[in-house]
């Protein structure tokens, strides 16, 4: 829904890969080889049959998980529009002084990020400025300081759900499992 208008999702163009019945004919072991190479960890209170079931249900799908940011596709499914008010004067940040850890993380990432196709180069009278945070394993997150522009951006009459409710009912006894996972570098 944008601005009232059903735009709809095209789900006869998803890929034909991406449909598929679970694999129950794969060797349990080969599922499980699989598994410990792929590095995905699930919950330690998980054990037995379940666990089985979900390496097997992961396995079905594992051409949906990306381990590199090249391996993930671009799409024109969705295009993405901010919508500002009349007369919003736009705002240009000022170019930050980065340390050396940030510019050879912008050297490599962004590079990669263009070259897979995730981000491109743009012309616009808004600029916001970079920084960077320091994750849980040690390496850094890029994030943008988009104030100015929030400022000035016609909000949806339709907002987001809060998120209280839907934690509320993920926490119910009738789920068995929640699933936890982390977009690379957070786009």
């Amino acid at each position: 829904m944008i601005f009232g208008k059903s735009e709809g999702y095209p789900t006869e163009r998803r890929p034909f890969h991406s449909r598929h019945d679970r694999d129950e004919k794969t060797d349990l072991r080969v599922v499980e080889e699989w598994y410990q190479q792929a590095g995905i960890k699930v919950g330690s209170t998980i054990i037995g049959e379940t666990l089985d079931s979900i390496k097997r249900l992961l396995y079905t799908w594992w051409d949906l998980f990306a381990s590199d940011i090249e391996e993930m596709p671009t799409t024109d499914l969705v295009y993405h529009y901010i919508h500002t008010w009349p007369g919003s004067v736009p705002v240009r940040a000022r170019e930050k002084l980065y340390t050396t850890e940030e510019v050879k993380w912008m050297e490599t990432k962004i590079l990669a990020m263009l070259k897979a196709g995730i981000i491109e180069y743009a012309v616009s009278l808004w600029s916001h400025r970079t920084k960077f945070v320091q994750m849980k394993d040690g390496g850094l997150r890029m994030v943008h300081v988009f104030c100015p522009i929030n400022a000035a951006t016609i909000n949806h009459s339709y907002p987001m759900k809060r998120i209280e409710p839907v934690i509320n009912s993920l926490t119910q006894a009738k789920f068995k499992v929640y699933l936890q996972a982390d977009a690379a570098n957070g786009f």
